[in-house]
């Protein structure tokens, strides 16, 4: 994947995440908006849609060379990357605050997802910032803040549309396969022995290991006692 297709890649990415999104959100969101969901999902989704445009919007500037129009438009992701990353965090704790003692430690485990994504947006989105002058390493932090993405919409597009799975963590051993294959393609696309792919590198690995820890912290007591400490926060 080099520099000069990566745009066309992420903007062809972007574009199938976002209609991806209306068809996996469909039946438990977008088919009844008002249906007591609270406004924090508003809030995320809003968030959400935007900042994949915003992705697709930029990628098409750097494809035109309209570098102007794309340093205007990332000034735009000063103030939607932390909202989005702020969004997941209190949608996260206004459904499991109010969830009765029983229904939370069954379903205590799965805050594991929305608060790891929102750490791992957070971490490749400052990591973008911090090597906009690399367009290579930038081009890639972007990337991996759509990749992000991929698990809430295909895990949901799978389960919907697709294949009634026995367990609900067996999704996550597609899409995040599908995260981890892309993350390769996206380290092995940088030049060998460069610093850049050393600096990818130690992000892939920290981002891989965190989705690894899905399928085994999330059911510890240690976990529990946590997300039942951050459902008791007076976020929301």
């Amino acid at each position: 994947m080099q520099m000069r297709t990566l745009p066309s890649t992420l903007a062809a990415g972007s574009s199938v995440l976002l209609l991806l999104s209306l068809v996996a959100f469909w039946p438990t969101y977008l088919s009844r908006p008002f249906a007591s969901l609270g406004a924090y999902a508003h809030f995320h989704a809003v968030a959400g849609a935007i900042w994949l445009v915003l992705l697709l919007v930029q990628a098409l500037f750097i494809k035109a060379h309209q570098f102007q129009l794309h340093r205007l438009a990332g000034r735009l992701a000063y103030l939607l990357a932390p909202l989005f990353a702020l969004s997941s965090v209190v949608l996260a704790h206004y459904r499991f605050s109010r969830m009765d003692t029983a229904t939370f430690e069954r379903e205590a485990y799965t805050l594991f997802l929305p608060l790891s994504a929102a750490l791992l947006f957070a971490a490749a989105y400052s990591l973008a910032l911090l090597h906009r002058r690399s367009p290579r390493l930038h081009a890639r932090f972007m990337a991996c803040t759509a990749l992000l993405l991929v698990d809430p919409v295909v895990g949901r597009f799978l389960a919907f549309y697709v294949v009634e799975l026995p367990e609900f963590w067996h999704y996550q051993l597609i899409t995040f396969g599908l995260e981890c294959a892309m993350l390769a393609a996206l380290y092995r696309s940088l030049p060998t022995l460069s610093t850049e792919r050393r600096v990818f590198a130690r992000f892939a690995a920290t981002y891989a290991a965190v989705l690894v820890l899905w399928f085994f912290a999330p059911r510890t007591s240690a976990w529990v006692s946590w997300a039942r400490w951050f459902r008791e926060l007076p976020i929301t």
